[in-house]
């Protein structure tokens, strides 16, 4: 359909119809021509008699011919809906607008009062200024989110499917991106030039709630800000660009800002205390807060709090697990007008006890570290939160790694380029490796597998390493050395905070391997030596983390000299069961921690072999239900799901009947799920189900405004601060449509039909 019939009228096709106003006149001829002539002698009396008025009959009859074809093109164009409201626009074609609307979708905008949002007022504005346009003007339409999206790109010209568009628009749940809007603005102008190449300006007006975090300068790199302004000295060349500031200047809210583990894990052996900051953007106390614990779907706790003016406040729950298995966790602090960021959600897959895999790879050198995971001196009664098993090194690859939380490798020699990328995987995963170096160790191997070599795969090729630091020479000097806390800083120390007769700062080690962490390294050091030199050093790798221990604290390695010392005295002059549990402490969570992402990343898991080919399904938290295929790999497969614009809950699942033989039999799905730990690379639900939650980035909670009058050189303000109060109503354009009226003339004109043809029947007979 022509872009110019379009601009006239709503529903062209109706036009189709146009060849039906021939039908009177078809009427016509064919009634004159259906009677044949008979001469006859009376008749000549009459005819010598009507030829006085046949030129009165004529016009009669074609009078009431062009009444009976007006009437029928008039029903055609009201049901084609006319947009025409001047002959302007048809006499200057070539003088039509581009109308470019940007709608700031970002979640602030959210903001209700008087029981209206933010963005209900920019969609409104929006609106007006589509009825207030002449016909033949171009509208494209764009949502400023975290990433700009075109939602009309190619500039279209029927203002009724546009207006249909903006009522379909949803608001988002992430931030927004001004810089990417100003990006979409130029792909727009660009796209739409040459199709329709008759647009003399455009008019590109941002409707955005103006938050500081979206428009403020602070913060961006002078080539940024530079970038931005050449975009807008370039847009302005050929139209204007102005902004509307909607949703007044409230900057009042609360937002649950994080929801976290203390201990990074949960089992069902004790109780788990969760922590949820609250953070009060307002610039009053809020007073006497209700905060709420859910778990799964039923209220647990509530307390009540005093949150200061622009402060953060820690709230903490305890909570104990009966059953293993995916839960889900909800601090809500209901209440006030932005409602999105009141409710943070926690997926938290619990288990029985957590597994430790103990790879030795000298005789001893893991004994004292399995003696304090599997209990050490509990209580009678009482479980251990993990489980060790112990293998040797040379039966690293026969585990399946992605089954256990960490992995310890003491004292192990070298490893192979399998095993190196068999460690990498996990890490990725979310797994945790704590190495343990001693005097088997190869330094030389470590490095250039587990440093220097990235991933190998094509993929990932010219990837980092694994390790946080690397190895270098063997320090001993014949003398003993002792530990650095550097100030308990690290949460891994905590224990020993304030506690000096503990015995940390005390505890001798002779030798012990320099750890050279590179420069650009984001590696911690979390205990050090009177030397200088690092102790234990961890960083986090993909969603993973990995930790080093300089020196072999089992007593298995010992000096090369006459003594035979060992190279330290951790298991047997200090209390080694606080010790090793900080270790595993410290890098167990990555696992957890992938269940729990923000709106816009991607949720993935990694499954066994067991369960190639098959699908997933996942359902959204708006209840539609979605297939995703399995990605095959050598050793396992995996599934990843980006679009996630929604916080909420993801569920993911298999179907058994999809997976197992016949009906009835356990197929290898049922086994996965069924063993969970011990054969599954990912436990799930004993329904196949996995729970992942995502939340939004509360960056976007801080309500803060840009003043309008403080908008940099290039931008236009139109109009001042629309609020639910201030909101102007939309302007009627026309009392009555172009349409209906040409309803009311048809119904005119069908009283004029009948009244002539009446008459002219009458003065005939």
């Amino acid at each position: 359909m022509s872009a110019w019939l379009t601009s006239l009228f709503a529903n062209p096709w109706m036009l189709l119809w146009l060849p039906t106003i021939a039908v009177p006149l078809v009427i016509h001829l064919w009634n004159r021509r259906k009677y044949r002539e008979i001469q006859w002698a009376a008749m000549e009396y009459l005819l010598a008699a009507i030829m006085k008025n046949s030129r009165r009959m004529r016009i009669e009859q074609l009078l009431l011919l062009l009444v009976r074809t007006l009437l029928l093109l008039l029903v055609v164009l009201a049901l084609a809906e006319p947009l025409v409201r001047s002959v302007a626009p048809l006499l200057m074609l070539e003088s039509r607008t581009h109308h470019i609307l940007v709608i700031d979708g970002s979640y602030s905008m959210g903001y209700q009062q008087a029981e209206k949002q933010a963005f209900d007022m920019a969609r409104e504005r929006a609106k007006e200024i589509v009825r207030q346009g002449e016909p033949g003007d171009g509208y494209s339409l764009i949502l400023m989110a975290d990433r700009a999206v075109q939602v009309v790109g190619q500039a279209t010209v029927n203002q009724k499917e546009f207006l249909e568009e903006l009522e379909r628009l949803q608001l988002r749940e992430g931030g927004a991106d001004l810089d990417a809007a100003l990006r979409a603005i130029e792909e727009v102008i660009e796209k739409s030039q040459p199709a329709e190449g008759r647009w003399q300006r455009h008019e590109v007006l941002i409707i955005s709630d103006l938050a500081s975090n979206t428009w403020s300068s602070e913060g961006k790199s002078p080539a940024l800000l530079g970038e931005r302004s050449d975009r807008l000295a370039r847009l302005g060349q050929d139209g204007v660009v102005e902004v509307f500031p909607v949703g007044g200047r409230h900057d009042a809210n609360l937002a649950v800002t994080s929801v976290e583990l203390a201990e990074s894990f949960a089992t069902t052996a004790g109780p788990v205390t969760i922590t949820a900051t609250l953070h009060n953007f307002s610039k009053q106390m809020i007073q006497q807060q209700p905060v709420e614990l859910w778990v799964d779907g039923r209220r647990i706790n509530q307390i009540l709090v005093d949150i200061p003016a622009g402060d953060t406040l820690p709230v903490s729950f305890q909570h104990r697990f009966h059953l293993p298995g995916d839960h889900i966790v909800s601090i809500r602090a209901e209440g006030d007008s932005l409602a999105i960021d009141n409710r943070r959600l926690l997926a938290l897959p619990v288990k029985e006890q957590l597994d430790a895999l103990l790879v030795s790879g000298k005789r001893g050198s893991i004994l004292p570290l399995e003696a304090a995971l599997d209990g050490g001196d509990l209580s009678p009664g009482l479980s251990s939160e993990i489980h060790p098993e112990v293998v040797s090194e040379s039966k690293l690859l026969e585990r399946d790694l992605e089954k256990y939380d960490c992995i310890f490798l003491c004292n192990v020699g070298q490893l192979t380029a399998q095993e190196s990328q068999r460690l990498r995987d996990y890490l990725r995963a979310g797994g945790g490796l704590i190495t343990i170096l001693g005097d088997q160790v190869i330094a030389e191997q470590y490095n250039q597998r587990l440093v220097e070599q990235g991933d190998d795969r094509e993929e990932d090729a010219g990837g980092r390493g694994i390790f946080p630091a690397r190895l270098g020479e063997a320090i001993y000097n014949g003398q003993y050395h002792f530990v650095d806390p550097l100030d308990y800083k690290h949460p891994m120390l905590s224990k020993w905070k304030g506690n000096p007769r503990t015995g940390l700062v005390t505890v001798p080690v002779i030798k012990y391997i320099r750890l050279e962490i590179p420069t650009a390294s984001e590696a911690e050091v979390v205990l050090g030596l009177d030397t200088g030199d690092p102790l234990i050093v961890m960083e986090n790798v993909g969603r993973g983390r990995s930790l080093l221990l300089a020196t072999d604290p089992s007593g298995a390695s010992r000096v090369g000299d006459d003594t035979g010392r060992s190279w330290s005295l951790i298991a047997s002059w200090l209390n080694a069961q606080p010790f090793f549990e900080g270790l595993w402490k410290a890098v167990v969570g990555g696992q957890f921690e992938r269940r729990n992402v923000l709106v816009g990343e991607t949720i993935t898991t990694r499954l066994a072999p067991a369960v190639a080919m098959e699908k997933i399904e996942v359902r959204l938290p708006t209840g539609q239900t979605l297939q995703l295929p399995l990605k095959l790999s050598d050793d396992h497969v995996s599934w990843s799901f980006s679009e996630t614009p929604q916080s909420g809950v993801y569920r993911v699942s298999l179907e058994q009947e999809r997976v197992g033989g016949r009906e009835g039999e356990e197929g290898p799905l049922s086994s996965v799920l069924s063993s969970g730990t011990d054969r599954g690379m990912e436990a799930a639900a004993e329904d196949g189900t996995w729970l992942f939650a995502v939340n939004v980035d509360t960056r976007e909670s801080d309500l803060d405004k840009l003043n309008p009058e403080d908008l940099p050189e290039g931008w236009n303000l139109s109009g001042k601060w629309q609020s639910p109060d201030t909101a102007v109503p939309p302007t009627q354009v026309a009392s009555l449509p172009l349409h209906a009226f040409l309803l009311w003339v048809v119904l005119a004109l069908l009283f004029t039909e009948t009244f002539l043809a009446w008459w002219i029947g009458n003065r005939s007979a």
